[in-house]
């Protein structure tokens, strides 16, 4: 959802000819639109309203769902039943490791911020 309302919030900000929301910008334009312009402006703006407040809004409950996630993370373990081969990539949170040899039934967690194997 959040890729949805941010591609709409650029398509909306096409319309006033910028890449960054600035609200003297757009009741500037559309003061000096003109007739049916004018009305067409002032929805796109309604709108922009309205989308602005959803994103903050998604981008809030991201950040709570980031914290929760991360701080779960310290107590999490990972554990492989028979092998975990180079190459892989384990991802823990914010932390992950890349295997460099085959190892046999690891345990990966994060201890003093760093992802460990034991």
């Amino acid at each position: 959802m959040a890729d949805t309302t941010n591609g709409e919030l650029q398509r909306l900000l096409s319309h006033f000819g910028m890449s960054r929301i600035d609200v003297s910008q757009v009741r500037n334009r559309i003061t000096a639109a003109i007739g049916p312009q004018r009305r067409l402006l002032a929805k796109k703006a309604h709108r922009l309203g309205e989308v602005v407040q959803l994103y903050q809004k998604i981008m809030t409950q991201r950040t709570t769902l980031e914290k929760r996630i991360s701080s779960r993370a310290n107590s999490t373990k990972i554990r492989v039943h028979n092998y975990a081969y180079p190459g892989v990539e384990i991802r823990l949170g914010e932390f992950k490791n890349l295997l460099k040899e085959k190892i046999s039934a690891p345990c990966f967690q994060i201890r003093n911020d760093q992802l460990v194997t034991f």
